[in-house]
């Protein structure tokens, strides 16, 4: 008997929560876009950062 793999989505595409470094508010985004460098924009102060570690 074979067995057969389930196929789960891709952790980047869940959305990831991110404090914001101006005001604190949190922030959900795609995996995908914090990893690669992307602009965010917080919802709560209009103002724009970049995820970095």
């Amino acid at each position: 008997m074979t067995r057969r793999r389930r196929r789960r989505k891709c952790p980047i595409e869940k959305g990831i929560k991110i404090i914001c470094p101006h005001c604190g508010a949190i922030v959900v985004v795609p995996m995908c876009k914090a990893v690669n460098g992307e602009q965010i924009n917080c919802s709560k102060c209009q103002q724009d950062f970049v995820f970095g570690a």
